[in-house]
């Protein structure tokens, strides 16, 4: 898997492997697992150019194929939040701290990719303090995060952070990915994060129904609700898919109004998203939740917030 243009400057700051552990910082949908994994290909390539024929290279060539939590390479532990809290738990953790301690299969270096690190709980993180500060030697730690603010502080001050920009604002980098198409500019007008322009693009996504949806969501910012055919909307498309495109509207939101610094309802927009944040779990964590009366209540706390935003700024 390539990573993005606009990221090739870090990657090639560590390429050499001249680091023990890092946290990958990105906004949703800008790359950070193209990027963590083109860079434990150059790393574990024989050539360190991720050749893609060496054995290295074929192993993680496999991954793709894999059942989720089954591993390809031997010497590259991929750890994605699992169980009814959808969490990294200790009972995952300690397990791989103990084979770190143990001789690689190829005698060379070893990863660890944690994708999601926000997610870890308490016990789980305090179990990787000591081997994230002094790991064995050859062997790295990779996180990522969209929220690294959620890490505890113990976690962040042992991990070099290394931040991924947001695409470019001109949109040239697509056409290297997806074809231009009518198709592809619909996609545009939902999202301009890359992995989901990408992903919408493909004709088998389910593209119409979340425009739809967005234009549910403009037109309730705007004043005008229709709650029976939003919540229809949304279950076209799924209850997870629905809150996933409703934060990235709300943070084009945001940023409008953080241009013409209308603080109160900025604040109060960034209260939904954590609400928005909180349900999404829920769903992940396969609580049983009524759609229509979840989407019913976060409706008219996106209508108030449109009607706070639409009202002058204070002085």
């Amino acid at each position: 898997m390539t990573a993005y243009p606009w990221h090739q400057a870090q990657l090639e700051s560590l390429i050499s492997g001249q680091f023990q552990s890092i946290l990958l910082v990105s906004a949703p949908g800008q790359g950070s697992d193209r990027f963590a994994r083109q860079l434990i290909e150059f790393l574990m390539c024989a050539t360190q150019s991720a050749c893609g024929s060496c054995q290295s290279c074929r192993w993680l060539s496999q991954q793709s194929e894999l059942e989720a939590g089954q591993q390809s390479h031997p010497d590259v532990i991929e750890l994605q939040p699992e169980g009814a809290a959808w969490a990294h738990k200790i009972d995952t953790i300690r397990p791989v701290i103990e084979q770190v301690a143990t001789t690689t299969h190829q005698g060379g270096r070893r990863i660890i990719y944690m994708p999601e690190a926000e997610r870890l709980t308490q016990g789980a993180a305090n179990s990787l303090l000591k081997v994230l500060e002094e790991p064995p030697a050859g062997t790295h730690f990779i996180l990522a995060s969209h929220l690294p603010g959620r890490l505890p502080s113990t976690i962040l001050s042992r991990c070099r952070q290394v931040r991924l920009p947001s695409a470019p604002a001109d949109h040239h980098w697509l056409d290297q990915w997806v074809a231009p198409s009518a198709r592809r500019d619909k996609a545009l007008t939902i999202t301009t994060a890359p992995d989901w322009v990408i992903e919408l693009s493909d004709p088998d996504s389910d593209l119409e129904a979340r425009v739809q949806w967005r234009e549910q969501l403009s037109a309730a910012f705007s004043g005008d609700p229709n709650i029976e055919v939003l919540v229809a909307s949304a279950q076209k498309i799924g209850l997870l898919a629905a809150l996933d495109d409703w934060y990235m509207h709300s943070v084009e939101q945001a940023k409008q109004l953080a241009l013409i610094g209308h603080a109160p309802a900025l604040a109060a927009l960034c209260k939904f998203q954590n609400r928005l944040n909180e349900e999404r779990q829920s769903v992940l964590a396969q609580v049983a939740l009524n759609p229509g009366v979840v989407l019913r209540a976060l409706n008219d706390w996106w209508v108030r917030l449109g009607q706070l935003a639409s009202q002058p700024k204070p002085n």
